[in-house]
């Protein structure tokens, strides 16, 4: 595998950006997809409508969350990626300068 540790550094960056912005727009809509109170009419059923859109509401919370999580977490690890290459190039580069007789 060829890479550069800068580039998956970028990645990384730009894959948190996308998990805040994702983040970002959920949290203002799940107050505005709540079901105020006696916003639904006096009619048989009501009650269980308003608890099934309460029900989808909270599930799409957790979804989103672990949406989130696992993307945070994908960053992380392409950070740890990138990282690890870093320090390979850098001991690869003391390794040569050393085959060459040159002390960094």
């Amino acid at each position: 595998m060829r890479t550069q540790a800068d580039e998956l550094d970028r990645l990384a960056q730009s894959t948190l950006e996308v998990a805040e912005q994702i983040g970002a727009a959920w949290r203002p809509e799940m107050g505005m997809l709540t079901p105020a109170s006696g916003a639904y009419p006096a009619v048989p059923g009501v009650d269980a409508l308003r608890r099934a859109q309460e029900n989808v509401i909270d599930a799409a919370d957790i979804a989103v969350r672990r949406l989130l999580a696992v993307v945070e977490g994908d960053a992380e690890r392409v950070w740890r990626v990138a990282f690890a290459y870093a320090e390979a190039d850098r001991r690869a580069g003391q390794l040569l300068q050393r085959a060459r007789g040159r002390e960094i």
